[in-house]
């Protein structure tokens, strides 16, 4: 096997590879702290688990409208990102890496949670984050 792209991504004869392609919108899930894409978030929904953004931005609507081609989930993810930031800013400067470390602690307890139809498993970046 070498580096390069020809032998990289081989497939046997026989087989035809093939990518699977999403090109639903990438949103950012704030009780998780993670960027997932629509269509993930939908399949989370149908077996039970609603997403909900409570930001005024989106009015208390499902993450999930999001597969929805002709809405922009850009004015979504800038508010929601900014809605962490002003969370963690806007605690005492003294407290802010204890609040910083405990969000990222609470988000990775939401992930593979018994009934929790979602992701199981917390990205490398945020376990570092909660875990520094």
């Amino acid at each position: 096997m070498g580096l390069t792209t020809t032998t990289r991504h081989f497939a046997a004869a026989g087989m035809s590879p093939r990518r699977i392609v999403d090109n639903t919108a990438r949103l950012f899930v704030r009780s998780i702290l993670d960027w997932f894409r629509a269509a993930e978030i939908a399949g989370w929904t149908a077996a039970g688990s609603d997403f909900i953004c409570q930001l005024s931005c989106c009015k208390g609507a499902p993450l999930s409208d999001y597969l929805d081609p002709d809405l922009d989930a850009t004015f979504h993810n800038m508010n929601a990102m900014a809605d962490f930031a002003d969370f963690i800013l806007d605690a005492d400067p003294t407290d802010r890496p204890a609040l910083y470390l405990e969000i990222c602690r609470a988000a990775i307890g939401k992930y593979g949670l018994a009934g929790f139809n979602g992701p199981e498993h917390s990205k490398a970046q945020l376990n570092s984050w909660a875990f520094s």
